[in-house]
């Protein structure tokens, strides 16, 4: 799959309703269309409650009550401390991410010399991704290609990774927490390509300072795709997040085959062209 970015999606700002509670979202801060139940307190209707006690607040439910409710407000109280560890926790990643403005951009080193001009690049890609454009509007397309290509060409060219690729990943993985799918995805698979990359013999370790960041990053990517489980997925968003769940999870070499998967490959000895299994299947047969 190619690394340009993809002239057929319609470029606009992110939804303005912002989920906090992170339990459907996962974490970054997605932005999703409403707030999951668990984020607010629970209420009589979800304890079993029928008496005026404050186990409907959150507090302590009546010691004679059956295990049942007992066990309801266990599982809300739960989820909501999972909610606010994940809150803390983004808190920390957050603050452990290199802030564009840092001198420590100049001190790393992308595929063509110093990364003092990186941060510039992050900025100019998240400025034309929330420009209130239409797809026929040629110029700003243009000029979205050509901030994504520079991004791209300087952190991952020909998979090939350096100091400020690492740099850079977490403020793109927080970029992508804000778009729909198919951004999402071209987003992320520019960040699975850098963690790919990684595992090439010969590849930079990631510098100390960076790895907190990095690692938490790469550990998010997982709940960014799980959080748009519900949108619709065309084929080549599905086989890219395919992927970048694999490189995600561990599995760099399964993860960038999926990525790289053609529909057809040629025989180098006769020359012909064959289709690889399950490509022959129609797409009416997987529809429900």
């Amino acid at each position: 799959m190619p690394l340009t970015w993809c002239r057929g999606l319609a470029f606009y700002p992110p939804s303005t309703v912002n989920c906090r509670c992170q339990l459907d979202c996962g974490a970054l801060g997605t932005l999703a269309r409403s707030p999951p139940m668990a984020a607010r307190a629970p209420t009589r209707s979800d304890t079993g409650c029928s008496r005026d006690r404050n186990c409907c607040a959150g507090g302590p439910l009546h010691s004679q009550g059956p295990p049942a409710r007992q066990g309801a407000f266990h599982r809300v109280k739960a989820i909501l401390g999972e909610a606010e560890t994940r809150r803390t926790t983004q808190d920390a990643w957050e603050q452990s991410m290199l802030d564009l403005d840092s001198p420590r951009w100049g001190e790393l080193m992308h595929a063509y010399g110093s990364a003092h001009n990186l941060p510039d690049v992050l900025r100019q890609v998240q400025t034309e991704l929330s420009a209130d454009v239409q797809p026929d509007e040629d110029e700003p397309e243009r000029a979205l290609e050509s901030a994504w290509f520079e991004l791209a060409s300087a952190i991952c060219p020909m998979g090939e990774v350096n100091p400020a690729s690492f740099a850079a990943v977490p403020h793109i993985v927080a970029l992508a927490a804000k778009y729909d799918i198919e951004i999402r995805a071209q987003l992320l698979q520019l960040v699975a390509r850098v963690e790919a990359g990684r595992h090439r013999p010969g590849a930079p370790s990631v510098p100390d300072d960076l790895e907190q960041a990095y690692r938490a990053s790469i550990s998010r990517i997982p709940h960014l795709v799980a959080a748009r489980a519900g949108d619709e997925w065309d084929p080549t968003t599905a086989q890219a997040l395919a992927g970048i769940l694999l490189v995600a999870k561990g599995h760099p070499q399964l993860g960038m085959a999926v990525i790289e998967l053609s529909e057809e490959l040629q025989c180098p000895r006769c020359e012909s062209t064959f289709s690889l299994p399950g490509w022959d299947l129609s797409a009416e047969d997987g529809d429900w």
